[in-house]
């Protein structure tokens, strides 16, 4: 099996997952699919230094994390207004209501810390474990726990509203 079959098979099963999260902190499509191309060529370009499958997961995470704030800061806008469009959702059975309750989902994790969504994003909604998430923000797991317990809290109150 060759190099490009070998990614394509580590990678096809994250790129959703990465994608939602991409999107989930830039608004704007353009930008997120350069962020989504810059991240899967860069893993490609470095996946022979890449040794088992979570491995290359958390490259994956912490590639796109910073090419987003890297991107963010250099516009000088953090976060943004997450949106998401039929398009977006791999499951074409997903209807209005299940789009328009995600839509008012992003839309309260756009109002709490910038920390606390980034950890339920990858840990509720991509299903990443608290340690995987730990190496993808640089911290220990009891502060990714703390995150996403404050995060939720915050949201619960959020939707409540």
């Amino acid at each position: 099996m060759n190099k490009q079959d070998r990614f394509l098979e580590i990678y096809e099963p994250c790129r959703e997952r990465l994608w939602k999260f991409i999107l989930s902190f830039i608004n704007n499509r353009f930008d997120a699919k350069d962020i989504m191309s810059e991240t899967t060529l860069r893993a490609y370009e470095n996946f022979d230094n890449i040794n088992d499958n979570t491995a290359f997961l958390s490259y994956l995470f912490t590639t796109a994390r910073r090419l987003i704030y890297r991107r963010t800061l250099f516009n000088k806008r953090i976060d943004g207004s997450s949106k998401f469009e039929p398009d977006d959702i791999a499951n074409s059975d997903f209807g209005a209501e299940n789009l328009q309750q995600l839509n008012e989902l992003y839309a309260a994790l756009d109002k709490i810390s910038k920390k606390q969504k980034e950890a339920i994003v990858l840990t509720a909604i991509n299903g990443l474990s608290y340690s995987e998430a730990a190496i993808i923000m640089s911290t220990n797991v009891e502060n990714i726990k703390k995150l996403v317990f404050r995060g939720r809290e915050k949201l619960k109150n959020l939707l409540d509203n």
